[in-house]
């Protein structure tokens, strides 16, 4: 039995995109050392997943753990930063800050010398607006946001970019994992019903309870709309569930996991013969916290549940 928790964590991210770039670096004999080499970051808006006073700090703890630990690596590189500050709602509000700084980053390219990388932590759609300058003026631009745009390799053939993190890609990346284990039959349980329900859970079930349904020749999905706070539901649910799959995706807040995961192994559903998946978001670590994870004894079925993070765009 596992469980996938999906958390929105950018720090976390932010290192991840840095462990590549050392990768890429390292991997490559005496590039630092061959070549002066710019890195360039353009940080836009105050969104306050990712705007300027959240990454840049970020970005200066991730290159200073860099040179502990690979003593010389920037020996030969030059950071700088083109930052708008301001407060972008949405990504439209961002891309349109990108269209007023074009000018300086299109200027400040023209002036460096050497190797120069482009990255951004920004939105996808000011991403994309990016990877079409970093084509015309072949530059490598390293993201942080993901989408189905940037599966086009010939319009964004200089753009790296991590694993898409939106609504849309989790619902590809969940009927990807679905096809790798030859998992057919699927049950979601979207915690939709819920007067407090997350507006993560409410988009991310419906886009993959679509995505599977559209391909129905491939899937058999059985949906069902709950209220996580009535606990005494869990059972009629579950008996339900478990005589139609064996896989289990299940959207509601953390809080609801335990006791759902405790009434499942009532039913004998936590024995090895069914998955449950429970893709978790949020922009506040504090609320990742899982609220199981100390008075509890040891044979608590959650105890034995694995949590991967994730990050939305």
């Amino acid at each position: 039995m596992y469980i996938l928790n999906l958390s929105n964590m950018l720090s976390a991210n932010d290192r991840a995109f840095f462990n590549l770039l050392l990768f890429f670096l390292t991997c490559v004999p005496n590039f630092c050392e061959a070549m002066n080499l710019n890195i360039v970051s353009v940080m836009l808006g105050g969104n306050p997943a990712y705007e300027f006073a959240v990454a840049a700090p970020t970005y200066d703890v991730a290159f200073e753990d860099a040179e502990v630990t690979f003593p010389g690596l920037f020996r030969n590189v030059t950071r700088r930063s083109i930052f708008r500050l301001g407060r972008s709602k949405t990504c439209d509000d961002e891309m349109q800050l990108l269209y007023d700084a074009l000018g300086e980053i299109v200027q400040t390219l023209d002036r460096l010398d050497g190797e120069t990388i482009v990255q951004t932590p920004g939105c996808t759609g000011m991403a994309s607006v990016l990877g079409d300058v970093a084509r015309e003026m072949n530059f490598p631009l390293l993201l942080v946001a993901g989408g189905d745009v940037f599966r086009d390799e010939v319009r964004f053939r200089t753009v790296l970019g991590f694993g898409p993190a939106d609504h849309s890609s989790l619902r590809d990346g969940a009927i990807l994992m679905l096809r790798t284990y030859n998992w057919t039959t699927v049950s979601l349980l979207c915690g939709n019903l819920y007067q407090f329900a997350a507006p993560f859970d409410v988009t991310a079930c419906s886009a993959l309870r679509g995505g599977l349904r559209q391909l129905s020749h491939q899937f058999t999905v059985h949906s069902a709309d709950f209220d996580p706070a009535r606990t005494d539901t869990y059972e009629a649910m579950l008996r339900n569930v478990r005589s139609k799959s064996r896989v289990v995706i299940l959207f509601c807040l953390l809080q609801f996991v335990s006791p759902l995961m405790k009434a499942a192994s009532a039913l004998n559903m936590t024995n090895g013969d069914y998955v449950f998946l429970s893709p978790q978001s949020s922009i506040f670590p504090g609320q990742l916290k899982r609220p199981w994870s100390k008075n509890d004894s040891s044979d608590d079925p959650v105890n034995f549940l694995t949590f991967i993070n994730y990050m939305r765009a």
